[in-house]
Formats: C-alpha cells, structure tokens, sequence
C-alpha cells in the first residue's frame, strides 16, 4: 500500500481517533461544551464510556433516547475498531519481522555468494593444475615415461624414489579429477539453497502485506460508520440545544462568546488527535535519560503509518522507538517482538524514565516510559499515555543509552 494512501486515511479519519482515544462519552460532552459554553463533568478516557452531560444542558425525551442508541452503536463500532487495530498491529509487526529476516537471509545469500566465488576460484585452479600435469605427462611421452625413468635413474634406489614419485603424481591427478566433481556439486547446492531461502522470505513478506490491506479496508469501512454515527449525535444534540435555547434567556452575548472560545478549543482538541497527558514533560534524575525523553517529545504529533521508520513519512510504533534509541547508541531491529527479547530485563517496580516498554501477548507493541506513569509511543500518532490505562504490559528493557549529539534528527 502506498505512503500516501496511508496517510490520506490517517486525516479522514481523525475524528475516529478522537473517540478512540476519549471514548464516545468524552466526544459528545466535546459538543456539549461547544454548544452550551458550560463545562461538562469529568470524562474518563476509557473508550467504553457512557456520554457524560451537565445538569445545565442535557439531551431529553426523544433526543436522548436517540443519543443513547447511537452512542451504544458507537461503541459497539469502537470495539471492532479496536480488534482490527490490534490486528493489524500484530500484521504490522510481523511483517517488520519478516523484513528484518529478509534482511538476514540476503546478507546469508552475499555470504554463499563469496563461497560460490571462491569454490569457483578453486575450480578454475585444479583444472588449471591437471592441464599442468597433463601436459607434462604428453611431454615425456605418455607410456614411454616408465621406461625413460629406468633409462635416467641411477641405481636402485634412485629407480624406487623415481617410480614413487610417478605413482604419487598419478594419485594427485585422480583426487583431482574427483575434486573437480565435488565442486561442482557443492556450486549447484549452494545456488539452490540461496535461491529457496530468499523467494520463501518473499512470499511470506507479499502475503502479510495482502493481508494487512484486507484488514486496512474493513478499519476504512467502519471508520467512516463511527464518523457518520458522530455527525449524527452531533445534529441532534444541536436541534436539543436550539429547543432549550427559548428557555435560557439570560445566555445572550457574553455566552456566545464563551461558545467561539469552547468551539476553538474543541477543534484545537481535535486537529492534536486527542492526546491523553498534554501537560510538562517529566524530568528524570539522570542527565542522558532527560535527553532521551526529550528526543523522543521531539516527534509529538508525527502520525503513525504502517511500517514507517522516520518521522518525515511517519512511524508505527517499533520504528519510532528504533528511531529514537538509535540517536542514543541503541540499535535496535525493526520489530518489536525481537525489542522485547534485548537488553536488561526490569521489574515493574522497578522502571525508570528512558527504559522500553512492550505490550500484548505476543508482543504488538512497544513504546518509551518517561517517567510520572506516563509513556510515549505511536498509536494513531506520536503521543503520551498513562500507562495505568493499559492491562496488557508484556516487558520493560533497559539499554545502556549514550548522550545524543546534535539536535534531534529530522530526515
């Protein structure tokens, strides 16, 4: 799939992420706020919420009861969207996965490469050595040479050490004839044995990104349901609010100006993609984890694309935490079933600001602890979550990170 297609997608569908981050309940009392000025009571951010409203402006009669219903297919949409993200994160992975064997199996085949060349090398010089030998044997005369050694020979011993010497040179042109026949066996193994290996990492590789299109399409269809169950909810909490605007008299110019500041606030909300933690950054205690944190908020807000490896065309999640632990000595593959398996293992109690953190069971998903209970990482975009909200925590690996030189990279 196209990086464009991807990130075309990822723009249509960002009120989708809005109530996948803040849950449909937080959505609607967004709309409630924009509509009535009057802020509407604390929202939790678990994305099976119910639609929270205030006292001074709620939904009634046929109104809520048709937001209750759309709010409840909203949710039933949100939870498949869920799975199918899990989905294709794990799609995502593993093809990340098979790229990196791919890689692993074309650096195997350069190196059966170079053994070819040399078994060719070796080749060419036995068969240059039994030409040599050859030729000498038709220069002394072929069956006439027996009889030329005993004619030259000079005594018995010299006689015995002369037919050694024809016999053992006789010997060597035999194992070589042999040798010449191996080699050519080995060439036709070893050719054979590169040319599997490279097309069965192909094949898997085409395979998981046909089925990561299949999955893209079915997120793509109920996004869009998610999206038009949103513009409906909004409509009616909008004729709601037109018909209890006869009964609120006293909200005149001043509470229209408070409903432009509420309406630029919640498009400001929705245009940042609904970040969880907008607050300051944690400080950590040491100096090169502070940096790292800070290498890593560099990227806020970079959208997640499938398989993206750098913040100008966008990331998924093991690419942005490859991308940000390779500015500080860390090489890390670009999979996160291999991350969780590096470095040193650490206990929950135990986590500190700059360590990597995994998730899912098999691992889908990693991200970078900064410290306060919070972590950065890639979901629809580069944000920072609590990591109390997640149920699903798999490993926590530290590295030996190194101070970065220069600004954040950017290419």
């Amino acid at each position: 799939m196209g990086q464009s297609n991807r990130l075309e997608r990822k723009r249509s569908c960002r009120r989708g992420a809005v109530l996948r981050t803040l849950g449909c309940g937080a959505a609607i009392a967004v709309v409630l706020f924009c509509a009535t000025g009057v802020p509407a009571r604390a929202v939790t951010t678990s994305t099976t919420a119910a639609p929270t409203t205030t006292t001074e402006f709620a939904p009634q009669g046929a109104a809520k009861t048709q937001v209750d219903e759309l709010t409840a297919k909203a949710q039933a949409v949100q939870a498949q969207l869920e799975e199918l993200n899990e989905q294709l994160e794990l799609k995502s992975e593993e093809y990340n996965k098979c790229q990196d064997d791919l890689d692993a199996a074309n650096a195997k085949i350069s190196e059966l490469r170079r053994t070819v060349e040399d078994a060719q090398r070796d080749k060419a010089q036995r068969q240059a050595l039994l030409a040599q030998r050859l030729k000498s044997v038709y220069m002394s005369g072929g069956r006439d040479q027996l009889l030329q050694i005993l004619i030259a020979s000079n005594g018995l011993e010299d006689l015995y050490n002369r037919v050694r010497l024809v016999s053992t040179l006789a010997d060597q042109d035999k194992r070589l004839v042999s040798d010449l026949k191996d080699s050519a066996a080995k060439l036709d193994m070893l050719i054979k044995a590169a040319d599997d290996q490279k097309a069965e990492a192909l094949k898997l590789r085409d395979q998981l990104a046909i089925t990561a299109k299949e999955i893209q399409s079915k997120i793509a269809v109920r996004e869009q349901t998610l999206a038009s169950l949103d513009s409906r909810v909004r409509d009616i909490l909008t004729q709601e609010q037109q018909r209890q605007a006869a009964e609120q008299a006293r909200l005149q110019a001043e509470l229209q100006a408070k409903l432009d500041a509420a309406l630029l606030a919640a498009q400001a909300h929705i245009l940042n993609g609904g970040q969880i933690y907008q607050g300051e950054l944690p400080q950590a205690d040491d100096k090169v984890a502070n940096q790292l944190i800070q290498t890593a908020a560099a990227y806020l807000g970079v959208p997640y694309v499938w398989g993206g490896s750098k913040p100008s065309t966008g990331m998924d999640c093991s690419g942005f935490v490859r991308y940000v632990f390779k500015q500080h000595g860390v090489k890390l593959p670009h999979y996160s079933g291999y991350m969780a398996q590096m470095g040193i293992p650490v206990d929950l109690k135990d986590i500190k600001p700059g360590d990597l953190i995994a998730f899912g069971f098999p691992v889908h998903h990693v991200g970078i602890y900064i410290g306060d209970g919070l972590y950065i990482h890639t979901p629809s975009q580069v944000m920072i979550s609590k990591l109390s909200n997640r149920h699903d925590l798999a490993a926590i690996r530290r590295f030996p990170i190194e101070m970065r030189t220069g600004d954040p990279l950017f290419d």
